[in-house]
């Protein structure tokens, strides 16, 4: 057929008058929509289904069973509006329906209608006169309805009355068969702390629900949330939200609640996902946009969290909380007064709704501003002295400052009031107590120091010069002298944990958390050196960051963002010791290559998932920057401008002149030049490699496209797909040095040593250098015994990343294949080289103190022995070298110290593993070092005469023992 005349014919056959008893659908159509409609809501497809329900409604508007069906699902998908319109339908059409006024008052209650709602549920509101023997007498579904939005308005007492109603009625008729009228028991239950009773309800309404098809999610839901709230089971409220994710696949309101079990069970990652999940199903559930913009606001995302409150007011123009995280906003623009008028206004919605003070809390709690999270907490203790969540809170910010009376006694407040023992207090119990009982307390002239008693006598001796010359530097640095604790003014408390768990639930109350440290200003908290193995951290170096947060907390007065308070501290460890260096130049090549750097204003966003260890690293960076471009001043004035609520867009323009976009690009172009000299493939993001997808299916002969996605390909793993795009590059006439070296990586992830050099020799031809390429090769030729041609690759690899550190450090070869051909000299100077970029590598440094001795250089040793002290002070032979060092060079007290904690340490061994022969030796040196002192006789003929003690026969002691009875004239 002609395609124009067949055009004609459509478009007439358009415009012809269907005679009225042609009906539009028939219905066997409508049947087929709706069956097919309610086996996409069984397995969770509610858009899916809400599409064959609309097709059903247009053809019969008030079809009273589909307008049924399509509620809930539509609260479920965030179709808030569709649900208000059909369950207004389905209620016109059934004024005296029950379920059509629960269903259309569940509706309104979600959208902040209370008002309309209680109006709705008013025929369901009465007393049966008569009712029969095992007839209830109350709509106990309606009535639930009715206390949860008094509850929300702050009328406790008529809840109450409409609970005590429902707990009467029940023990006069015993409830069967009734799902939501078990519920909502559960909810009276609950309300009087009844919690047993509660969970005793909701066990059997679960049962009752699994009899009927579809399976009713509501008391999983309950009973997690009772889990979760009551109980502080996350474990067991997990379960629970499964379970009603089984009965209903994608219900929001369960991945809601399963995201919160696994927050308060540490679990960020399946919490996150749970989030998404409810996100994805619901784009307007009310608490994921509430979450969302608590996040942002925690992030300093002003205008993302405005959007996440609009669309949240969008569902419920009254939100408590939403209405409470608006105020916060004008709180965080620095118009207090408009804050306080904010707040009032959630406050006229519910004046019993503490909440609102906690939720502000933990949003000032992101932002470091703890001495105002406390004042909130302590305000939610008068609007429900009850609470003892709130007196948990209370506990937690006075401990973080430090308020120790004030934290105890909020804990045993909060332990008072509450009928089962929170997971957090016990932990902070059990915290409390091991710190009283097994930890030391001593002060200096600017902290309060507790250590644990099997760690202070060695301990003690470098923790308290360090700390005080931490302080001076920073101090002056910053012009800043710390207030200090209430009760101790001009003191920081530093509390170091033997113990990382210990250290953790000082922190958080429970013991997942990653840090090795912490600050809240007034407070410190580490891990002690004994927490790590030997070399995993230094605590002279955390230390020093903790100290730099005090800082910059608290000149910004908690104000800074993340970014900056961290990325000060991290640049501080470097000005302090250039070793100090967190070395992942590799993360920052390839996020240059992704422009994948953290921007400015969004900075502190990072801070919250996978980037996080990036985001310390390239925060200590833009902080180098900024010192070396603008000068410690207004780095200082940055700070200072942050405390008067400015935010990042204002204090760059104010403080430096400079916009977000000129800052990020004067960054960016600064550390490009630094890391010319580094050759490396990118690492490429997700993103990234998205872009070059595209690129290709537009461009298939895209040669970066090409080499990009064959880079990304062989990195992450895909070697098939790699070759792939190696093969479609050299179709495409492709002539790139590149795709030799891949061709190479792909040839040593096969095994094939000569394959991988032919390629690479080719990459080379053609000028192409690469880092990893140099490592592959120098392997290859040791392989092969060809240890000259090795070398020449490891020193290309150290020139084509000379910042590479670690244990895959150039450098550790190099050292290691000249001690093998006798060449100590070079050997030392690769090792140093490698300790340079690898502080704590303590291995490294033993195998330079060996060295060193051979060599009789005691400088080189004493340099080492003491860096070794920074990072592992607990190293019992690290004391006795630097004590002897000491003692040859007739450093009398310093000897003395070395000695003395290396006795404290060996006291600490297990008695089977002590040598008395060993003690006997470390003690007539410790004497030899008291003999140096004119008046120290009497001691060094005590040690050896303990010494002798130990080993009768020690010919050293009995030297010792003349010449100490010798000084003191015998």
């Amino acid at each position: 057929m002609d395609m124009k005349r067949s055009s004609y014919l459509l478009a007439a056959l358009l415009v012809i008058a269907i005679p009225a008893w042609v009906p539009a659908q028939s219905e066997d159509e409508i049947d087929e929509w709706f069956l097919k409609a309610e086996n996409a809501f069984a397995r969770g497809r509610d858009r899916k289904g809400l599409g064959y329900i609309e097709r059903v409604l247009k053809a019969k508007p008030d079809d009273v069973e589909a307008l049924r069906l399509a509620i809930g699902p539509a609260v479920n998908v965030g179709r808030y509006e569709h649900a208000d319109t059909w369950s207004g339908r389905l209620l016109e059409n059934k004024p005296d329906d029950r379920r059509a006024r629960i269903d259309r008052a569940e509706v309104l209650i979600t959208r902040g209608k209370l008002d309309a709602a209680e109006e709705v549920l008013k025929p369901l509101l009465g007393q049966k006169a008569e009712p029969a023997a095992k007839e209830l007498a109350l709509d106990f579904e309606a009535r639930g309805l009715l206390a949860k939005m008094r509850l929300s308005r702050g009328r406790r007492d008529d809840a109450e009355k409409i609970y005590d109603s429902l707990v009467q009625e029940a023990k006069r008729v015993l409830i069967k068969n009734d799902v939501r009228a078990l519920v909502a028991l559960s909810e009276a239950y609950a309300f009087f702390r009844g919690l047993r009773e509660a969970e005793k309800v909701l066990d059997e309404a679960q049962k009752v629900a699994k009899k009927k098809e579809p399976v009713d999610p509501r008391p999983s839901i309950v009973l997690g949330w009772l889990y979760l709230d009551h109980f502080y089971l996350p474990g067991d409220a997990a379960e629970e939200f499964k379970a009603a994710l089984e009965a209903r696949p994608r219900l929001a309101a369960a991945n809601w609640g399963l995201a919160a079990a696994y927050g308060a069970w540490q679990k960020a990652k399946p919490s996150e996902e749970a989030r998404r999940r409810a996100r994805g199903t619901n784009p307007h559930y009310p608490e994921v946009l509430l979450a969302e913009a608590s996040k942002h606001l925690g992030d300093m995302l002003v205008d993302k969290a405005q959007d996440a409150l609009d669309r949240l007011f969008a569902v419920d123009a009254q939100h408590r909380g939403g209405l409470a995280l608006q105020a916060l906003l004008h709180l965080f623009a620095g118009d207090r007064a408009r804050f306080d008028q904010e707040l009032k206004k959630t406050f006229e919605v519910d004046k019993t709704y503490a909440q609102a003070h906690l939720l502000i809390a933990g949003v000032l709690n992101g932002r470091r501003r703890w001495p105002e999270a406390l004042h909130h907490c302590r305000a939610a203790t008068l609007v429900d002295p009850e609470n003892p969540e709130i007196w948990d809170a209370v506990a937690r910010y006075s401990l973080f400052l430090g308020l120790e009376k004030e934290g105890h006694e909020a804990l045993r407040k909060a332990d008072k009031l509450d009928r089962f023992s929170h997971p957090w207090r016990k932990n902070m119990f059990e915290n409390r107590r091991v710190l009283d009982e097994f930890y030391r307390e001593f002060t200096s002239r600017h902290y309060v120091h507790r250590v644990h008693k099997q760690e202070v006598d060695a301990f003690k001796p470098y923790l308290v010069p360090f700390c005080e010359k931490s302080w001076r530097i920073l101090t002056k640095k910053y012009k800043f002298d710390p207030p200090g604790l209430a009760n101790q003014p001009g003191k920081v408390l530093v509390e170091w944990f033997r113990a990382h768990q210990g250290f953790a639930v000082r922190t958080l109350g429970f013991t997942h958390l990653g840090a090795t440290g912490v600050c809240f200003g007034p407070f410190i908290g580490m891990n002690s050196p004994g927490a790590r193995k030997p070399g995993e951290f230094s605590w002279a170096r955390t230390f020093h960051h903790e100290l730099a947060h005090t800082m910059t907390v608290g000149l910004s007065k908690g104000r800074t963002p993340r970014w900056l308070t961290e990325g000060l501290s991290t640049y501080e460890e470097k000005c302090y010791e250039k070793a100090w260096d967190r070395g992942l130049y590799r993360d920052l090549f390839d996020a240059i290559h992704s422009d994948n750097l953290c921007k400015v204003v969004s900075f502190d966003s990072n801070f919250g998932g996978p980037r996080v260890i990036f985001a310390y690293f390239q925060g200590g960076l833009v902080s180098e920057w900024m010192a070396e471009k603008w000068g410690m001043d207004k780095i200082i004035a940055m700070l200072q401008t942050y405390g008067e609520d400015k935010t990042t867009t204002t204090v760059l323009k104010e403080v430096l002149e400079v916009t977000p976009q000129e800052f990020d690009d004067g960054f960016k172009a600064w550390i490009s030049k630094r890391m010319e000299p580094v050759k490396l493939m990118p690492r490429y993001t997700a993103t990234k490699i998205s872009e070059f997808e595209e690129k290709l299916a537009s461009s298939p002969k895209d040669t970066e496209a090409l080499i990009g996605l064959a880079a990304a390909y062989q990195t992450s793993g895909a070697n098939l797909d790699a070759q792939e795009m190696v093969y479609r590059a050299r179709k495409a006439g492709v002539d790139d040095p590149r795709l030799h070296y891949i061709e190479g990586r792909l040839a040593v992830a096969a095994k094939s040593g000569a394959k991988a050099k032919e390629h690479y020799g080719k990459a080379l031809e053609q000028g192409f250098e690469n880092h990893d390429m140099r490592m592959d090769l120098a392997r290859i030729s040791e392989r092969g015994g060809d240890n000259d041609q090795a070398i020449e690759h490891y020193l290309k690899a150290v020139a084509t990343f000379p910042m590479m550190g670690g244990k895959t450090d150039p450098r550790l070869q190099l050292a290691r294949i000249a001690q093998g051909d006798g060449d100590l000299e070079t050997a030392v100077r690769w090792m140093e080289e490698h300790v340079a970029l690898t502080y704590e590598d303590l291995g490294a440094r033993k195998q330079l103190l060996s060295w060193y001795e051979l060599r009789k250089d005691t400088k080189s040793r004493r340099r080492h022995l003491e860096a070794m002290i920074q990072v592992y002070p607990l190293d019992k032979t690290v004391h006795v070298g630097l004590g002897d060092l000491y003692l040859e060079q007739k450093e009398g007290d310093s000897a003395v110290t070395e000695f003395e904690v290396a006795l404290a340490l060996q006291s600490q061994e297990k008695e089977e593993d002590r040598s008395p022969a060993e003690e006997a030796n470390i003690r007539v040196q410790l004497g030899s070092a008291h003999l140096l002192d004119p008046e120290g006789a009497d001691e060094a003929e005590a040690q050896a005469q303990q010494a002798l003690v130990l080993v009768p026969e020690h010919a050293a002691a009995k030297t010792l023992l003349k010449k100490a009875r010798a000084a003191r004239g015998r």
